[in-house]
């Protein structure tokens, strides 16, 4: 049976093999059991992070959600995605992450090979429906698709400037648009 989990992360950085995982948000689409949301942060120290990712999420200006050990948080991440398609606004960048993480606790990636990004997925939607609405190929597209947030916009799902950068926030952002263009 079909499962999605729409997830993001945030970190310390860009680089995974350096930096830490400091937030998790979690929309796990299970066709069986419905839907559910989990969201926790990660202990980490901000010496080991990159400041400029700190600020841009946001870090010592809200509260993160509740702290899970790494082996547990590992464990259900592992269990969570199991056969799972991970869908996100850059699931690339997160799947990077996840991976070395879940390797720290001797397991493997067991989500589907083929990752949904939602931003390339959407943009691909809004010009066939672009297309079939004025019955024409105008050839008229940009050929480079803006970046998924604008994509958003376009398909009517808004990402709110100040929630962003928020796991949970991006994860359930990514998740309606998802949603919005893929029918189940």
């Amino acid at each position: 049976m079909a499962r999605f989990v729409s997830i993001d992360i945030e970190t310390g950085g860009l680089d995974p093999q350096k930096h830490p995982i400091t937030e998790v948000g979690m929309v796990i689409e299970d066709m069986n059991h419905g839907i559910s949301k989990v969201e926790f942060s990660l202990p980490f120290d901000p010496a080991d992070c990159d400041p400029v990712a700190l600020e841009v999420q946001g870090w010592g200006k809200r509260d993160l959600p509740k702290r899970w050990e790494p082996p547990r948080a590992a464990g259900f991440i592992h269990e969570s995605t199991r056969d799972a398609h991970l869908v996100g606004k850059n699931p690339w960048f997160d799947a990077s992450f996840l991976e070395v993480f879940l390797k720290m606790y001797d397991l493997t990636p067991p989500w589907h090979h083929r990752l949904v990004d939602v931003g390339s997925l959407a943009w691909g939607w809004y010009n066939g429906v672009e297309d079939c609405m004025t019955s024409t190929i105008t050839g008229n597209h940009q050929v480079d698709p803006p970046n998924s947030i604008r994509v958003g916009e376009l398909i009517g799902i808004f990402m709110d400037p100040d929630a962003r950068h928020a796991a949970m926030y991006d994860a359930e952002w990514a998740y309606d648009v998802f949603s919005k263009i893929v029918p189940r």
